[in-house]
């Protein structure tokens, strides 16, 4: 008896599109955006203030991005979105920040780092 090789579907269709999140899934964001935004914030506030924190900025980020495709508007620069909804967190809190320390703020996503249970 012969042995025949079958493939699968998709082991024969030729690769199309690689897509993967690199938002929270191949790098961590929390870890690389906490300590700035805590040490930003303290800086420009009284000693003892609560504090924002980078999950609600990040939740904020994400309804933004949601509403933003749910009202039909183009995509923006993701710098853009992140300084928007960080100073939306802020204002919502009372807090204030220097405006270098908000684009300390925005950049510190572009230096994530890997997550380790990749």
């Amino acid at each position: 008896m012969s042995e025949t090789h079958q493939h699968s579907p998709l082991s024969t269709a030729p690769i199309k599109a690689l897509i993967f999140d690199l938002m929270g899934t191949c790098l961590d964001w929390h870890s690389t955006v906490s300590p700035i935004l805590k040490d930003a914030v303290s800086s420009s506030n009284e000693i003892g203030s609560s504090s924002p924190n980078a999950l609600s900025w990040r939740h904020r980020f994400f309804d933004e991005i949601h509403s933003r495709f749910e009202a039909g508007l183009p995509p923006e620069d993701i710098d853009e979105t992140h300084r928007r909804t960080l100073l939306a967190l802020l204002h919502s809190g009372g807090w204030t920040m220097e405006a270098d320390k908000v684009e300390a703020c925005v950049r510190a996503w572009h230096s994530q780092k890997g997550n380790s249970y990749i």
